[in-house]
């Protein structure tokens, strides 16, 4: 018997990825949280958007140093 598999969210149309903003900035400085799982990375995203902070919870996946 074949088990009918139930997406979790529905497809996303590519008028609605043409609406996004994305980005790409070069990761200046990166440092862990200490006690958590957060990285937080100052990024430069150029000059017409400049530096930013992220805060990332992706300390189990990917080191300061990697980045």
């Amino acid at each position: 018997m074949e088990k009918t598999i139930n997406p979790i969210k529905p497809d996303v149309s590519l008028d609605d990825i043409l609406k996004l903003d994305i980005r790409i900035g070069q990761v200046k400085k990166a440092s862990l949280i200490e006690g958590t799982e957060l990285i937080n990375q100052e990024v430069d995203f150029g000059p017409e958007i400049g530096m930013r902070t992220i805060l990332s919870k992706i300390a189990k996946h990917v080191t300061p140093e990697y980045m």
